[in-house]
């Protein structure tokens, strides 16, 4: 509600969404989302009918309002140069997954500067493998263009797409095809990006 709420109030924004028939509201998901800006959560808590969790910096969870909420809502914090913090993560993941929820995670680790999918980490494909949880693979566009990295100055008007890809279910898939499964996720997501850009070029002829 507070990220429908946000977008709604901005009137610069307007998104478009394609695939939400490919979910299962009742199933438990792991979220895996490319990640150009900070505008990706909002973006994906906004159009995405599926209740999440997610990891977040750990300087956002400062934030008034906004960092009090993250924190209320047992969000993930995570400080990404401290290996321990990373683990800490890691193992905060595994344990809401048990208990049923569904998380958001973005594979690269780190916002993208020049809006491409770079190399995935694999430990929550591990995780899911291990848990037999099923991986939603969403591509988002736009968010980049609209909050670059290191700016926290909304840049022009800008329509956001998001688009949801086909479940990947993780059951009997063996340790060794963990790796495998991650880069033909990561090559998906890539033909769906150029997919976006290609659309959204022609309907501007």
């Amino acid at each position: 509600m507070w990220a429908k709420g946000i977008i709604a109030c901005t009137p610069i924004w307007n998104s478009k969404v394609s695939g939400l028939e490919k979910i299962d509201p009742k199933q438990q998901y792991l979220i895996m989302c490319n990640h150009q800006s900070l505008l990706d959560i909002l973006i994906v808590a906004a159009r995405l009918p599926v209740l999440f969790r997610f990891l977040a910096k750990k300087e956002l969870f400062l934030i008034p309002f906004m960092g009090w909420h993250m924190h209320f809502a047992k969000y993930i914090p995570v400080e990404r140069k401290s290996k321990t913090s990373r683990h800490k993560a890691l193992m905060s993941i595994d344990e809401w997954l048990q208990r049923g929820s569904s998380i958001l995670f973005f594979p690269e680790g780190t916002r993208s500067l020049d809006g491409e999918i770079h190399d995935f980490r694999p430990a929550a494909f591990k995780i899911a493998q291990k848990r037999n949880v099923t991986i939603l693979p969403i591509v988002v566009d736009g968010s980049g263009s609209a909050l670059p990295k290191n700016s926290f100055l909304l840049k022009k008007t800008t329509c956001f797409y998001l688009s949801v890809l086909d479940p990947v279910p993780m059951k009997n898939v063996t340790d060794e095809q963990v790796n495998d499964l991650m880069h033909q996720v990561r090559f998906s997501m890539i033909e769906e990006l150029s997919t976006i850009r290609t659309q959204h070029l022609l309907s501007q002829k």
